[in-house]
């Protein structure tokens, strides 16, 4: 599966190259034509993906060199795997997950839906370059009166629509939140023009900037109710409804513990992929398509937290829950302030009654942006079957 809407016009075509040893062939009248692959899921070991990575790269040099007939290529995007670790070892892993999209085209010159969509958000020359975003976001630069600005750009109504993140942007007028420039729906494709935040992706979580991240959050705004995951737990529910029964139970479980917490915003997808730092200190907090306006506070800390935990092992999330996270020091030290701040001091029954939400929110997330994991058995069995088998709120 591709992920991110085609670059190109009317008349296209998307085609994966899940094995890399066949090249596309073009449907008959596609004037346009998207081949390749997204990149390997982050828990993939390098013995998985080292021959699939030699395969991808003779794949396109043979497409460079000898295209199919009438087809020319446009452009090659490296498209990074979605969460890697920083420093050499993580450089060498995320070139290994990659994957690639080639651009093939009868008229090269023809212009393309994501230069369609720079145009409209006022930028002065086509787009060259774009990463991936989680959900299949297409991510890129312009230059727009003399600035750069985050162009945002997917399928509408997709799972990677920006649109899901312009109330945030227009509610949280904070300056570690970029301003909402300009946001649209053209061809097809939604999109939105952020401004760019200083400062760049921080190489580790010091202590500062977890810090400044839990300083964030407990300011988001509340909603006036009180917690509650059960939205979140009949989101998995509706994808996967043979654990409906067991769902309802664990919400039922959880209900009375997060009354004694408050209704907060929630970012939902918060690790430090998403944080900008600038001299050590927080300088923003960038992709909001996952937010919701109310949510079990401390779910955001764990999941910037545990994250970095599960990208240091490739652990899956069902294996880190059941480490209970919630409960250890590298979270309890992080969140100390934070619930001061909120003006709670939760106990071991609240925390992990925590814990469950934030599991059932990273899930539901999971299965929104990709939906072919409901049916991937080892994927329900790692992450959902082993954690409804022993989540308790009293262990």
């Amino acid at each position: 599966m591709l992920g991110p809407v085609p670059p190109v016009g009317p008349g296209s075509a998307a085609i994966t190259a899940p094995s890399w040893e066949t090249p596309p062939r073009v449907p008959t009248g596609a004037a346009t034509v998207v081949w390749g692959s997204a990149p390997f899921p982050p828990g993939a070991t390098v013995r998985q993906v080292a021959a699939a990575a030699l395969r991808r790269q003779g794949a396109v040099l043979r497409l460079r060199v000898r295209p199919p007939p009438g087809m020319a290529v446009r452009a090659v995007h490296p498209l990074a795997p979605a969460a890697f670790t920083l420093g050499l070892r993580g450089r060498v892993r995320a070139r290994l997950l990659q994957g690639v999209l080639v651009e093939l085209a009868r008229d090269p010159a023809a212009p393309r839906v994501l230069d369609l969509v720079a145009a409209a958000a006022g930028a002065t020359s086509d787009v060259r370059a774009f990463t991936i975003g989680s959900g299949g976001t297409l991510l890129t630069r312009v230059r727009v009166d003399g600035e750069s600005v985050v162009l945002r750009v997917a399928v509408q109504g997709s799972a990677g629509d920006p649109d899901s993140g312009v109330a945030a942007l227009l509610t949280l007028r904070h300056p570690a939140v970029p301003q909402l420039l300009g946001s649209g729906v053209l061809a097809g494709a939604s999109w939105t023009a952020e401004q760019l935040l200083p400062g760049h992706r921080p190489v580790g979580l010091t202590k500062q900037l977890l810090s400044d991240v839990a300083t964030f959050c407990a300011g988001l705004p509340r909603d006036g109710q009180r917690a509650s995951a059960a939205r979140d737990l009949a989101s998995i529910g509706q994808v996967l409804p043979r654990f409906t029964q067991h769902l309802d139970d664990v919400a039922a479980r959880v209900a009375p513990p997060l009354l004694a917490l408050p209704s907060v915003a929630r970012h939902g997808d918060l690790w430090s992929g998403n944080l900008l730092a600038n001299a050590g200190r927080l300088s923003g907090v960038i992709d909001w398509d996952a937010w919701a306006a109310g949510a079990v506070p401390g779910t955001d800390l764990l999941h910037l937290v545990t994250t970095e935990h599960r990208l240091a092992g490739s652990r899956a999330l069902g294996d880190v829950f059941l480490d209970r996270p919630w409960r250890r020091p590298g979270f309890t030290a992080v969140a100390a302030d934070y619930w001061d701040a909120l003006g709670v001091r939760p106990e071991s029954e609240v925390l992990d009654a925590v814990g469950v939400a934030w599991w059932a929110a990273q899930v539901g997330a999971d299965l929104r942006r990709s939906p072919h994991l409901a049916h991937d058995v080892s994927w329900t069995r790692a992450n959902v079957d082993q954690v409804l088998a022993t989540v308790t709120v009293r262990d």
